[in-house]
């Protein structure tokens, strides 16, 4: 059954690896950073003049390109469920692990940490405004649905765990 599983993971890792696809948008946007004298994240241990840091989590359901409408109104059940479970008190790392398609399945969906500008776009809006441990609803984007669980936040005069 776990060998099962990991299989499954894997395939749902190389489904999404040959989706993943970076915008010139994503590509103006870090150079604009990298201009601005912008850090990437490396060096340092810890939010630089009180910025928020955020130790994320996600499952995603994902959705293959160009999806029918049936086939997001799939996925969007499948999310649903997986939302309601993790309501009702599932773990949320071995949820990833089972059914997530995100690079990070394996590591129960662990991200790691990131400052509030290196959080994806689609993150910016919902992440600031979740409490540790609480999740994320489901967050639409062209690679399927997301769950995000906000685990701790550091910086900012505070820290926070889940």
């Amino acid at each position: 059954d776990v060998r099962r599983e990991i299989m499954a993971g894997r395939l749902r890792q190389k489904l999404v690896d040959s989706q993943i696809q970076v915008s010139e948008q994503d590509v103006d946007s870090l150079q604009a950073q990298l201009a601005g004298g912008g850090n990437l994240g490396g060096g340092g241990n810890g939010a630089a003049d009180g910025e928020r840091e955020y130790h994320l989590a996600q499952i995603l359901i994902a959705l293959p390109e160009g999806a029918t409408p049936q086939q997001v109104e799939t996925a969007r059940r499948e999310a649903d469920k997986v939302l309601a479970r993790l309501r009702q008190g599932a773990d949320f790392r071995q949820m990833a692990v089972s059914v997530s398609a995100g690079r990070q399945a394996l590591e129960g969906g662990d991200l790691g940490w990131r400052r509030a500008d290196q959080l994806p776009t689609l993150f910016t809006e919902v992440v600031p405004k979740l409490r540790p441990g609480q999740l994320s609803e489901l967050i639409r984007s062209p690679s399927g649905f997301h769950i995000v669980k906000l685990l701790e936040v550091k910086g900012g005069g505070e820290a926070r765990w889940r």
